[in-house]
């Protein structure tokens, strides 16, 4: 067993960690509480997933030149998607200037009208 192979075995241990980190944090910021660093470690997992899926598969002798190439390919687009979709997630969730202008308008309205009473 060499160098490489040694490398290929923690970069694919590296990489199966990540996406389990990558997938919990994801599910944190779009299920559970959304915060920022959420948000954060979510798009940095699914980001090191990839670069040791690509590791991995360039560190691997064992594959042929076509399937490195693919998967190698395939690392680089994959976080692509769950990245995506967290930032449509987060412009969705983030309010806009005017949603703030109107929402403390509405408070507001409601303590004036709680201070009639």
């Amino acid at each position: 067993m060499n160098f490489i192979d040694i490398v290929a075995g923690v970069a694919k241990v590296f990489a199966a960690i990540n996406i389990i980190a990558a997938t919990y944090f994801h599910y944190r910021y779009t299920v559970g509480p959304s915060s920022s660093k959420n948000y954060h470690s979510a798009q940095l997992h699914w980001f090191l997933s990839g670069l040791f899926v690509i590791i991995a598969v360039l560190a691997d002798n064992t594959l042929s030149t076509a399937t490195t190439v693919i998967l190698t390919i395939a690392a680089l687009i994959g976080p692509v998607v769950p990245i995506t979709y967290l930032r449509k997630t987060r412009t969705q969730r983030t309010p806009t200037f005017l949603d703030q202008i109107a929402t403390d308008d509405i408070i507001n309205r409601t303590r004036t009208t709680n201070e009639k009473d």
